[in-house]
């Protein structure tokens, strides 16, 4: 007999690959249709039905890992291929026919069926490819795309319906592997305080993390598919979306990059960023998009301005101005020195170091001064610091030059020291030496994500394969392997995500904590790390 167009379509969905399609349609065109003279013939859009023909269709059905059934107008089986069978643990086709889905399943589930089927024989509109999710006799989740066609008869009447259970069990819970590993990686970014955010080949935001959206004054839904022109200044936002397009075209990324913009939380000031740029490839090579990290770096620069300031601010100001005799007596002072050490200046003369510093310190600088008056050799800019346990506060810094004064015979009469006041100098560089360290953890975790990005993509272009390939094949030795793709890779992408987990924590850490290892126990360690990259390239 010759098939019909949708009647290959039908045998191609249900046929596991070209050499079973071919089968089925070689056993149809050998059918002899006379041989059906004594049976009522049911025909059908679908299939015309002789006896020969549903014999055939039993014994191709076995061998077909798809799930096939037909059923009467009461629901009722009346054939089972061998994949049904053995989903509702049946032994042969004896123990399914005449049966319905309340035999078989929760009554609750079976209703939901029973009422599709009969929906399909009252009105002949088919079901198609329909994804059912249940738990099966074994307590599994199972998945399937299910399609159901009402038969008809000779009259055009519909007389039973035939029902294609596809099982995607795999391909869905790979779904639902990738989906966590998605959420473990928004929840690792939504705890990173830099802003990190991924756009796509319109500079449109495609997903950011609760800093950019916090920036930005918006909600994550709000977000999703608005550009830098819907909230920052027009020729800001064309700066980045240049510049974006520029990484996109060339594939080049920008690390480092420092800029300013309007502050969106003090109005009237600006705000100062560490910018870094990556593309983004997709699995056949080609630029999907970018990610972006942007870095607060407020703090630092106006650091920066402050310590410019301070240094300008010593260039014309002058702190503390002082005389000392021999014996190291202060002999003249200005105001400066007199408030520094708390006294009113007709009582700073006549006293010394020992008058107000402890003995030990004290004794230092008269060392140093007597020092000076021996030699003739002066002092400058020699940093003098002010412990906190004298100070009982911060400590003080002061950049101290000292120079022997000399008689009308030429012989040193004592000194003249000249102390200025570092203090807010130094404690701006010891904070702009924290800042630095903050913009170089910065880097690393751009340099990090950049190499990361391709650490990412190569796992998940696998799942994406394997996932592919899953919805296509019924072999289980196929399924199997791609199954386990999906496994080591996912074992991967956790690695990873350990990785980007420990560089959000790393600048909390303040103590570590050491642990004694040896180098076979190291190199057992790399050896296990990379074997599943290799066997998954081999």
């Amino acid at each position: 007999m010759d098939l019909t167009p949708e009647q290959l379509k039908v045998i191609r969905e249900a046929t596991i690959d070209d050499e079973a399609f071919q089968r089925v349609v070689s056993l149809f065109e050998d059918s002899n249709p006379t041989q059906s003279a004594t049976v009522k013939v049911p025909s059908s859009p679908l299939f015309t039905l002789d006896l020969v023909q549903l014999n055939l269709i039993k014994a191709i059905t076995s061998t077909i890992q798809s799930v096939i059934f037909m059923k009467d107008m009461d629901s009722c089986f009346i054939m089972a291929n061998r994949t049904c069978l053995e989903m509702n643990h049946c032994a042969n086709e004896n123990e399914i026919l005449g049966k319905t889905d309340f035999d078989f399943m929760p009554a609750e589930d079976a209703q939901i069926h029973f009422d599709i089927e009969q929906e399909i024989l009252r009105t002949g509109i088919p079901f198609v490819d329909k994804e059912n999710h249940f738990i099966n006799l074994d307590n599994q989740p199972k998945w399937y795309l299910e399609s159901k066609f009402p038969i008809y008869d000779q009259n055009g009447s519909i007389i039973a319906l035939i029902g294609i259970l596809r099982d995607i069990t795999a391909q869905k819970l790979a779904e639902l592997s990738l989906q966590r590993e998605r959420n473990i990686l928004k929840t690792v970014i939504d705890h990173i305080e830099d802003e990190i955010y991924i756009k796509d080949r319109e500079s449109r935001f495609i997903l950011a993390n609760l800093a950019t959206i916090k920036v930005h004054e918006t909600t994550s839904e709000g977000l999703i598919g608005t550009t830098d022109f819907d909230y920052q200044t027009s020729a800001l936002a064309q700066k980045f979306f240049d510049e974006e397009q520029t990484i996109m075209a060339t594939g080049r990324p920008i690390s480092g990059q420092i800029i300013s913009a309007p502050s969106k939380f003090i109005e009237g000031t600006d705000d100062w960023y560490h910018i870094s740029k990556v593309p983004v490839i997709d699995e056949n090579g080609e630029v999907s998009g970018l990610v972006g990290i942007n870095r607060n770096i407020t703090a630092q620069k106006l650091a920066e301005l402050s310590l410019q300031r301070e240094r300008n601010l010593l260039h014309t100001l002058i702190n503390h101005i002082y005389i000392k005799d021999r014996e190291g007596r202060f002999i003249g002072a200005n105001t400066a020195t007199a408030n520094a050490h708390n006294v009113a200046m007709e009582d700073l003369l006549g006293t010394t170091d020992f008058d107000y510093l402890p003995i030990e310190f004290a004794q230092k600088l008269f060392d140093e001064e007597q020092e000076i008056m021996a030699t003739g050799q002066a002092v400058t800019n020699r940093e003098l610091i002010i412990p906190t346990e004298i100070t009982k506060s911060i400590p003080i810094w002061y950049l101290v030059s000292k120079v022997p004064t000399y008689d009308k015979d030429g012989n040193v009469s004592g000194l003249v020291g000249v102390n200025y006041d570092i203090t807010d100098i130094k404690l701006a560089e010891i904070k702009l030496k924290q800042l630095e360290l903050e913009q170089e953890r910065s880097k690393i975790l751009a340099d990090f994500i950049t190499h990361s990005s391709h650490e990412f993509r190569t796992p998940i272009s696998v799942i994406n394969t394997s996932t592919y390939m899953l919805e296509r094949v019924d072999d289980p030795d196929k399924r199997q392997k791609y199954a386990n793709r999906i496994t080591n890779n996912t074992t991967r992408l956790l690695n990873l995500l350990d990785s980007l987990l420990l560089m959000s924590r790393i600048d909390r850490i303040t103590d570590f904590e050491k642990d004694a290892f040896t180098l076979q126990r190291l190199l057992h360690d790399i050896v296990d790390q990379f074997q599943s990259k290799l066997l998954d390239k081999n």
